[in-house]
């Protein structure tokens, strides 16, 4: 994420809209945080909670121009400095025993 990290403007027009759009490596930073606390918490809270985190995922993911929820993860499943990344990581190397 370092090369796409807030070094860039938060927004920016869009291109045809004129609305505002979220740099995508931001996006990315935000969500991959954003996913941490959703996952940590899933079986803690009561379950309206998990669609609340997952709407707000949503509100920032369209900002910054991603078209699903495939995308973005996908994004961050590639990126060695994301924590999605490093627990994708971790899952798979308890998974070898």
């Amino acid at each position: 994420m370092s090369e796409n990290h807030p070094s860039k403007p938060i927004r920016k027009a869009g291109p045809t809209t004129g609305e505002l759009v979220l740099d995508r490596g931001l996006a990315l930073h935000l969500l991959d945080q954003m996913d941490v606390i959703r996952r940590k918490h899933s079986g803690s809270l009561p379950p309206p909670c998990d669609y609340y985190m997952r709407s707000m995922e949503a509100v920032i993911a369209r900002a910054a121009d991603y078209e699903s929820r495939n995308e973005w993860t996908d994004a961050l499943k590639v990126d060695e400095q994301s924590r999605y990344f490093r627990d994708l990581q971790l899952v798979e190397t308890c998974s070898n025993f």
